[in-house]
This record gives C-alpha cells, structure tokens and sequence, in this order.
C-alpha cells in the first residue's frame, strides 16, 4: 500500500505502509518501508526501513535503517542503523551505528561510528570510534589485508 499527499500532512497511523510520500510526514505505531517528505518527516512508536526529510526527522521510541534529513536530527529513547544530517543530531537515550552531521550531541546514548565536526558526548554515552579513530582503524586494516595478500601472493609465486 502506498500513501501519497501532495500538499500539507501526511499522517500515518496504526498501519503497514510501503512508501509514504508528502510535504510533512508523520508516522504513529505503524510500519514503513520508505517515507520522503519535503519538509519535515516523525516516526513515533513505529518502524521505517528508510527515512528521507527535506527538513527536520525526528524518531522516537521507534526504530529505523537509515534517517537522511536535509536538516535537525532528533533520536529520542530509538534506534537508527544509519544517520546522515545536514543540520545537527541530538540522540537521547538512544543509540546509532554510523552518524554522520556538522554537530552530533550524544545523551545517555551509544553510537558507534560518529562523523562530525563537533561532538558532545556527555556522561553515561559511549561513542566506539570517532572520525579519526575510524580512520586510524582503517588504515591499520588496510595495512594487515596488504601483508597477508603479499604473502598469500608470495606462497602461490613459489608453488609454481
């Protein structure tokens, strides 16, 4: 099922819905696949697989893949496999794998990856690897996936 508004709210409740399409968009206790609103785009006690916002997303007490939003990000008592904001994310009692935004602020919450240029991880949050740890990581694993090809090459060369 699909549900499209082409102007003002469109407001899904208590349903199981492929794509929700609208200017706002707001989601109470259902399930959707991919919702995209011009503006602003809220899941409240539901599930989205994909989330796409032209301006304020806001998830609370729900869960979803992936958030991408044009402007604020807000994760309250949720979770979010992938968030990408071009305004700032504020996650409270919440928790993300990869966050990427100009200024995440972490509240009682874990992320995993953050990607940003300012960061306030206050006190019962944990944040697994920040940009540089995350590139620090990936240089040392490129370096050991390098060697281990060079022997394994090496090995093969010699067996010929």
């Amino acid at each position: 099922m699909d549900a499209e508004g082409a102007e003002g709210m469109q407001d899904v409740r208590n349903g199981l819905v492929g794509v929700v399409r609208g200017e706002n968009v707001s989601v109470t206790r259902s399930v959707v696949g991919v919702s995209t609103s011009k503006a602003t785009a809220d899941v409240k006690q539901g599930v989205a697989g994909t989330v796409f916002a032209g301006g304020d997303a806001t998830l609370a007490q729900g869960y979803a893949t992936a958030i991408t939003a044009a402007g604020d990000a807000t994760v309250r008592q949720s979770g979010v496999q992938w968030l990408l904001s071009a305004g700032d994310v504020d996650i409270e009692l919440g928790g993300a794998l990869a966050v990427a935004a100009p200024r995440v602020t972490v509240r009682r919450g874990f992320v995993g990856l953050v990607a940003a240029r300012q960061a306030q991880i206050e006190d019962g949050s944990r944040v697994l690897l920040n940009a540089t740890g995350a590139a620090a990581f990936g240089a040392a694993l490129g370096a050991a996936l390098a060697i281990v090809g060079a022997i394994a090459f090496g090995t093969r060369l010699r067996k010929r």
